[in-house]
């Protein structure tokens, strides 16, 4: 998916846009737990996919992708962006 698809998502239907965050988000902690260095994001345990969908629209229109831009790349970027590992 793109990252302006998302975005589409996200303004116009937000269950489409939390299940695709929320997916996303899934795959990526059952990598990091098979590899910790994986990834370069440290998010507080307390996040919700809610709270994230607002990091996404906030940070996509704040820095807008190309639009044929991979929609999980932009999510890891702005994820390492906002929650770097201290």
């Amino acid at each position: 998916m793109t990252a302006e698809k998302l975005t589409e998502f996200c303004d116009n239907n937000i269950s489409m846009c939390l299940g695709y965050i929320s997916g996303v988000s899934d795959l990526y902690s059952m990598l990091a737990s098979v590899n910790p260095s994986i990834f370069n994001y440290c998010p507080p345990r307390s996040l919700t996919v809610l709270e994230l969908s607002s990091v996404y629209r906030r940070e996509i229109r704040a820095f807008p992708p190309d639009p044929a831009a991979s929609a999980a790349a932009r999510f890891t970027a702005i994820l390492e962006r906002m929650y770097p590992c201290k």
